[in-house]
């Protein structure tokens, strides 16, 4: 029960940040079929950024998100 619990926290957790792989693929893919490299590098630094940004703030909320859990 303990693991089952675990990991649906875990699923409820991490599972909304998916539109970052969702989303990045859909606009990664359009600028690569148009040949646009500049936009395929704007796609990739937005997606990385956003990323680093949600991940720090994961980080220092890691506490009181774990106590909540």
């Amino acid at each position: 029960a303990a693991t089952a619990l675990g990991g649906m926290l875990f699923n409820t957790a991490y599972w909304p940040f998916s539109f970052l792989k969702l989303s990045s693929a859909g606009l990664g893919a359009q600028a690569f079929g148009a040949r646009d490299g500049d936009e395929l590098r704007a796609v990739l630094a937005r997606g990385l950024l956003l990323a680093v940004a949600i991940g720090l703030v994961v980080l220092v909320l890691q506490a009181p998100l774990a106590a909540l859990a």
